[in-house]
């Protein structure tokens, strides 16, 4: 199971939060599958990659309750267990195009992530955390609400094309080479 976490709406649509929300679109192209609309709480498919059947979702909760429509998916369409979890996000303590691949872990005070541990009662799931750096001049809420910077894009178009490649390799092989193939620091 593949989760990107974002916010829903046109609104956030390019947004520095909506990284894994642009992960798991260019994933969707990839593989062919298409987000539907499952019920208020989250967007998913179920496709397959390398013949085993993958379900890639999107929540529909908002950052900080995207647990909600995790757990609800699981309840629902899956019932995977944790370590064949992936959940992609932004990171502000990573530099703009860093990728950061980790088999478990903690929050680190992402909203998106501590809300998915606290309903999944768990932390041994697979994170695929994407650089977005901190900002100089703002607050951290007006910048993770706010698109890219011009001259960020084409960096970031790089970043969410590896990440896609990442998900796709992690499928077939385990965290460990992906980890050592995808991790970077930029």
């Amino acid at each position: 199971m593949i989760v990107g976490l974002g916010n829903p709406g046109f609104r956030y649509r390019r947004t520095r939060h909506n990284i894994g929300f642009m992960v798991l679109d260019a994933v969707v192209r990839k593989t062919g599958g298409r987000l539907r609309r499952m019920d208020s709480t989250y967007k998913a498919d179920l496709v397959r990659i390398d013949g085993r059947k993958v379900g890639l979702v999107k929540p529909l909760t908002y950052m900080n309750r995207s647990g909600m429509a995790v757990e609800r998916f699981f309840e629902k369409v899956m019932r995977p267990e944790t370590d064949r979890l992936l959940v992609i996000c932004d990171d502000l303590d990573l530099n703009p195009g860093s990728l950061r691949i980790r088999g478990r872990g903690r929050h680190g005070g992402h909203k998106g992530l501590m809300s998915v541990m606290d309903s999944l009662e768990a932390e041994n799931f697979v994170r695929m955390r994407c650089g977005i750096g901190r900002p100089k001049d703002r607050s951290i809420t007006d910048y993770v609400l706010s698109p890219f910077s011009r001259h960020e894009r084409p960096l970031m178009k790089k970043t969410i094309k590896d990440a896609a490649d990442a998900v796709l390799y992690l499928v077939k092989n385990d965290i460990q080479s992906t980890m050592n193939r995808f991790n970077r620091s930029v």
